[in-house]
């Protein structure tokens, strides 16, 4: 009577599609999550650049008066959707260059961009000075 259960059992593909659910929701889940991971890095990587010509606009015009100020101004910005962003500013007027060095580890939900911890995106911009630091 056991073996005839058992061979019936076996015969039945009732629970193949819970089976099979099971298996293929976690590749759903992980490509989804990877996709918003990716989304989530360029969006942070946009909003730096943002900021980027937005304070250095501000330097060029005289809002910020030197270039210690806007790196501080640009690291307070930065720091809070990337913790290790780190600005750097130099002056040789007639231009001000502005660079960012950005983690990558922290731009994204940690899916992918976990798996780029040690790669680091730099970006940088160069503005004419309508405003002469010192004057």
């Amino acid at each position: 009577m056991f073996v005839k259960e058992l061979k019936s059992f076996v015969r039945r593909e009732d629970g193949a599609v819970t089976v099979e659910t099971i298996l293929w929701v976690n590749f759903m889940l992980f490509f989804v999550l990877a996709i918003a991971d990716l989304c989530i890095f360029f969006m942070n990587y946009g909003n730096a650049v943002r900021i980027i010509h937005e304070d250095n606009r501000a330097f060029a015009v005289g809002e910020v008066k030197s270039c210690t100020d806007l790196e501080t101004r640009m690291n307070a910005n930065l720091q809070v959707a990337i913790p290790s962003a780190q600005a750097s500013c130099t002056v040789a007027s007639p231009l001000t260059t502005v660079s960012v060095t950005l983690g990558s580890g922290d731009m994204g939900l940690g899916v992918i961009s976990s798996m780029l911890n040690d790669v680091t995106v730099s970006t940088s911009a160069i503005q004419s000075l309508e405003y002469i630091p010192g004057t």
